[in-house]
């Protein structure tokens, strides 16, 4: 992500934002369609995917770290994020499994990402690392409880985008 010379990251801070704002908008409308929740569900893993991989360039470019899994991530939430948007009824039936994958995977890839944040402030570092466990455990939960997940995944979205949006803001800076 491109910085100002500040160390400012604007590209961080407008993912993080539209990311929370995604949140919100699964919070308050948790009584929504399936199918609004699949569009934008498969809206935010293909933009995900996409802003992966251009992070994965970036932290290459500043730290000179190769995270090729990022790629692979990035890619992998791509294409569920295109297959979920033109197979809306498929995605209700799999989307509490492939959210709880989701979830767990893309939790792991931060843990791991966030040792090149370390160089540049254990605060941040330590949080994403909270934040990350959190959503792993999170997606743990989702794996052993299909049912849970599929009477609340408007509030899981939710607290999804909002976590991660957080994560975003505070890469930010």
């Amino acid at each position: 992500m491109s910085k100002t010379e500040n160390g400012f990251n604007w590209w961080s801070l407008i993912i993080g934002i539209i990311y929370i704002a995604l949140g919100v908008l699964a919070f308050n409308n948790p009584l929504g369609s399936a199918s609004f929740v699949i569009y934008l569900f498969a809206f935010a893993v293909a933009f995900k995917g996409i802003t992966q991989i251009i992070i994965r360039n970036r932290l290459k470019e500043y730290t000179g770290m190769t995270n090729n899994w990022m790629i692979v991530i990035g890619i992998i939430d791509i294409i569920i994020g295109v297959f979920l948007f033109f197979n809306v009824t498929a995605g209700v039936i799999a989307l509490p499994i492939v959210f709880a994958m989701w979830f767990i995977i893309d939790s792991v890839i931060a843990l791991i990402s966030a040792r090149a944040i370390r160089k540049y402030s254990k605060r941040n570092f330590w949080l994403i690392v909270f934040l990350s466990i959190i959503s792993i455990i999170i997606g743990i939960m989702l794996i052993f409880n299909p049912i849970a997940s599929i009477l609340t995944i408007a509030y899981l979205v939710g607290i999804y985008f909002t976590l991660n949006g957080l994560s975003y803001v505070i890469q930010a800076f």
